[in-house]
C-alpha cells in the first residue's frame, strides 16, 4: 500500500546515531578478529540497497531520516525562503519540511517534482554515506583492509546513484548493467572491479574475458550446485571445461593488462541521475499507482534514459574509441578542459544545474563539440520544469547544428544501431572536432569493423591492444580484420607469446569468443634473466634475482615464474606473477626437507614480450658440514 506511511520508514534507518556506533563497533571488531588470515575483503553487503535492491520505493521516513534530510537541505539551500521558491511550497522554518512521497508527486500537475527528486537524492546520499563509514570502520582496525560491496546494481534508485557510491567502498563486486562498469571506472580509476563466474558455456567464456578488458581485477567462482567441486572434493564438469581459461588468465594475460592502465579518448558522456530520475516521472506519472507494482527485477528493464546512453557508448567503442563518463558537478567544475575533451555527449540530458549549463557553454564557446539525442536542460537539477530551457540557445528543439565561439552543438537522434545514418552522423561530428581512434580496424576490403569492441591501454611507452568481438556477432564465426597503426611498431601477439614483427598494419583472424591481445612497442622488448643458485640442499630458501638484458619502454614488465620438480611436473603453488619495479624483481624459492633431490628448473616468461628464460637448481638432501 503506497499510501501507508508505515511502509515507508526503515528500521533500523541509515541515519540512526546508535544504530551507526553499534555497526561501527561490530565491524572494527570483525575486522580485529580476522586481520590476520588477510581476507580478500570485507563484504559490507551484498546485493544491498536501501529498500528492495534498485525498486521505485520511497524509503526512509523515519525520524531520523527525516532530520538528516532536514539538515542535508541546509546545505543545498542558502535560506528556507530559497526552498520554497524552488519547491512551491510554504513552510515556516526548516523542521517543518516534510518529503514528498512519490504518490503525491504523481498527482502533481506543475511538473515540479522537486520536493520528490530531493528526497530521493538524500536517499541515495545517505546510503552512500552509510558504506562510507562502513568503510572507515573497516580501515580504523586494519589500514590496508579492503571494504566491498556485493551483487552492486544497476544505475537507479535503491542508492545506486554511483556518482556518490563509486569513491564509498575500496571495491565492489557488480553486475554489469546500464554501462555501470564504465561509469564507476571512469568516476573512480581505483576502485577494484570484480565479478562473478556460475557457469561454463562459450557465453560465460565471453563474459569474462570481457570483464577483464573492462577493468575486473578479479572472478569469483559461484558453485551452488557443486559443478566445480563435488560434495567429495572431485573436480566436476564445470571445472573441466573452464579449466584452460582460468589457466591461462593466471599465467600472466590478467596481470599483464591489471598493472596497465586504460587509456580512454578525447569523448566524454554525461551520467545524469537527475535526468534519470526526471524522466522516470515522466514516463510512470501518466500510469497512477503502475509504479507502486514494480519489483526490483523491473528496474534491469530498458527505459529511455538508459538505452540512450547505452547506444551512444555502444556507437562511439565501435569507432575504436574509449569514452569515459562525467557528472554534472565534473562539467560545472572545469573538469572537461582539465582532461582535454573534445567532445561532449548528453543522453536525455533533461535535467541539469545552472552551473552546468554554464560550463557545456563554456565548453562550446572555447571549442568544444557537444551532441545531444533531444534538447537538454528542460528540467533544473532539483527537477523543477524551467519556463526556459538553460541551453536553448544552443539546442532550438530541432535537429540541428548550432555554432557559437569556436565551437558547436548538434542535436542527433541517439543511434539505435551501429550502421545507422545517425550513428554515421555521430561518427562524422566526432572526427570534424578532431577525435580519431589511434588505430584504424577494417575489413579487408576496407570498410569498418562495427562488430569488435577495441580496448586500448598503456604501459610506459608500450600500448597493449585487445580485440573481442561483439556477443551478438559471436555466431558468425571466425572474422578477418586488418589492424592499421599510426606506423611501425613491434608486435607480439601475447596469447601465443609469439612477436609477430614490426609493422605498421596486420591482418588478424578474431575469434568469436576470445579476444586477440597484442603488444605493440616501439621496439622490440629485452628478454628476461635469473640470477640463482646453483645448488640447494632441502629445507633452504634463496631468494632469486629477475632482471631484463636491457632496459624496457615498459613502465613495468609482468614476469610469469614456474618451477618444475625433478621430474618435470610444474608446481601450481609455486607460480607466480612477479612485477619489475625499475627493471628488476625477486622470488622467493623455499625447498621444504620433503622436497625432492635433483634438477629443478625455474623458467620466467616476459608476459609482454614473449620471450623466456630458464635456471636450473640442483637440490641435494644432506649439507655438507
Amino acid at each position: 500500500n503506497p499510501g501507508d506511511p508505515a511502509a515507508l520508514r526503515r528500521e533500523p534507518s541509515l541515519s540512526d546515531p546508535q544504530w551507526q556506533q553499534r555497526i561501527r563497533d561490530r565491524l572494527r571488531a570483525t575486522v580485529r578478529a580476522h586481520r590476520r588470515d588477510r581476507p580478500l575483503f570485507y563484504d559490507l553487503g551484498d546485493e544491498t540497497g536501501i529498500a528492495d535492491l534498485a525498486a521505485y520505493w520511497d524509503f526512509d521516513f523515519s525520524e531520523s531520516s527525516v532530520s538528516g534530510f532536514r539538515h542535508w537541505l541546509t546545505r543545498q539551500y542558502p535560506s528556507i525562503a530559497a526552498l520554497n521558491r524552488e519547491w512551491g511550497s510554504s513552510f515556516a522554518g526548516w523542521d517543518d519540511i516534510v518529503p514528498m512521497t512519490t504518490a503525491e508527486a504523481m498527482r502533481r500537475t506543475d511538473s515540479n517534482f522537486s520536493p520528490w527528486a530531493e528526497f530521493k537524492a538524500w536517499m541515495d546520499t545517505e546510503f552512500a554515506r552509510s558504506l562510507r563509514r562502513g568503510t572507515a570502520a573497516v580501515h580504523a582496525a586494519d589500514r590496508d583492509a579492503v571494504a566491498a560491496i556485493e551483487g552492486a546494481q544497476i544505475p537507479g534508485w535503491g542508492g545506486y546513484d554511483y556518482a556518490k557510491l563509486a569513491t564509498a567502498v575500496d571495491a565492489m563486486e557488480i553486475y554489469d548493467a546500464g554501462d555501470n562498469v564504465d561509469i564507476v571506472h571512469s568516476l573512480n580509476p581505483d576502485l577494484i572491479l570484480l565479478t562473478t563466474s556460475g557457469r561454463s558455456d562459450a557465453v560465460e567464456t565471453h563474459r569474462i574475458w570481457r570483464a577483464l578488458l573492462r577493468g575486473a581485477r578479479g572472478l569469483i567462482l559461484w558453485d551452488d550446485k557443486n559443478e566445480l567441486v563435488a560434495a567429495d572434493g572431485a573436480l566436476g564438469q564445470r571445472a573441466s571445461a573452464t579449466a584452460r581459461q582460468f589457466r591461462e588468465l593466471r599465467s600472466g594475460i590478467a596481470a599483464a593488462v591489471i598493472n596497465a592502465s586504460a587509456r580512454r579518448d578525447a569523448v566524454a558522456i554525461l551520467y545524469s541521475p537527475a535526468s534519470m530520475r526526471t524522466q522516470w516521472m515522466l514516463d510512470w506519472q501518466p500510469k497512477g499507482d503502475a509504479w507502486s507494482r514494480l519489483d526490483a527485477a523491473a528496474q534491469y528493464e530498458d527505459n529511455s534514459s538508459r538505452s540512450a546512453v547505452s547506444d551512444f557508448q555502444r556507437a562511439i567503442e565501435r569507432f575504436g574509441l574509449q569514452p569515459r563518463f562525467v557528472t554534472a558537478e565534473l562539467i560545472a567544475a572545469g573538469e572537461l578542459a582539465r582532461r582535454g575533451i573534445r567532445v561532449l555527449v548528453l543522453p536525455h540530458a533533461i535535467a541539469l544545474s545552472p552551473g552546468a549549463a554554464r560550463g557545456i557553454r563554456r565548453f562550446v564557446e572555447s571549442g568544444g563539440t557537444v551532441i545531444a539525442d533531444r534538447e537538454p536542460a528542460l528540467f533544473d537539477n532539483h527537477s523543477r520544469r524551467l519556463p526556459q530551457p538553460l541551453l536553448h540557445d544552443l539546442f532550438p528543439g530541432a535537429p540541428t547544428s548550432v555554432s557559437r565561439g569556436k565551437g558547436s552543438a548538434i542535436l542527433l537522434a541517439a543511434p539505435e544501431a551501429e550502421a545507422s545514418s545517425t550513428a554515421t552522423s555521430l561518427r562524422s561530428a566526432i572526427a570534424a572536432a578532431g577525435v580519431r581512434p589511434s588505430f584504424r580496424l577494417t575489413t579487408p576490403a576496407g570498410e569498418p569493423v562495427t562488430d569488435v569492441e577495441a580496448h586500448r591501454y598503456r604501459n610506459g611507452a608500450v600500448t597493449v591492444i585487445a580485440l573481442q568481438r561483439a556477443m551478438e556477432a559471436a555466431g558468425t564465426g571466425r572474422e578477418r580484420v586488418v589492424l592499421t597503426l599510426p606506423g611501425a611498431r613491434d608486435i607480439l601477439d601475447m596469447r601465443a607469446a609469439k612477436r609477430l614483427g614490426r609493422m605498421s598494419g596486420i591482418e588478424l583472424d578474431l575469434d568469436p569468443i576470445e579476444p586477440t591481445i597484442l603488444t605493440v612497442s616501439p621496439s622490440e622488448l629485452p628478454a628476461p634473466v635469473i640470477s640463482s643458485p646453483e645448488r640447494l640442499w632441502t629445507g633452504e630458501t634463496a631468494t632469486l634475482r629477475l632482471g631484463l638484458t636491457a632496459p624496457s619502454p615498459a613502465a613495468r614488465t609482468v614476469l610469469h615464474v614456474e618451477v618444475a620438480d625433478p621430474a618435470g611436473r610444474i608446481l601450481a603453488a609455486r607460480t607466480r606473477n612477479v612485477v619489475t619495479r625499475g627493471g628488476t624483481a625477486s622470488y622467493r624459492f623455499a625447498l621444504s626437507a620433503d622436497d625432492e633431490v635433483g634438477s629443478w628448473t625455474v623458467r620466467v616468461v616476459d608476459v609482454l614480450g614473449g620471450a623466456a628464460a630458464s635456471s636450473t637448481i640442483t637440490v641435494s638432501a644432506d649439507r655438507p658440514k
